[in-house]
């Protein structure tokens, strides 16, 4: 077997995996620059859910808010 094969296999299994697990909960503290990518990369993976933001900056935490409806935005 060579190795594209092997990581072919390695990746069908994972995916398998994925499928039966529960979703890994993801809370991101601080959305300064780059804590919305977070969020939007997170919230994009599958068997992935972000459940909670923090940042102590109310303008950021209402950004959140109004961009990803349905997570939990605390100070």
């Amino acid at each position: 077997m060579n190795p594209i094969q092997v990581q072919n296999n390695t990746a069908a299994a994972l995916a398998v995996a994925m499928e039966k697990a529960e979703p890994l909960e993801v809370a991101v503290i601080g959305c300064g620059y780059w804590g919305p990518n977070h969020v939007r990369s997170f919230t994009s993976l599958p068997g992935c859910r972000v459940t909670a933001v923090a940042d102590p900056d109310a303008t950021r935490r209402e950004r959140i808010s109004e961009h990803f409806g349905g997570i939990a935005v605390e100070r």
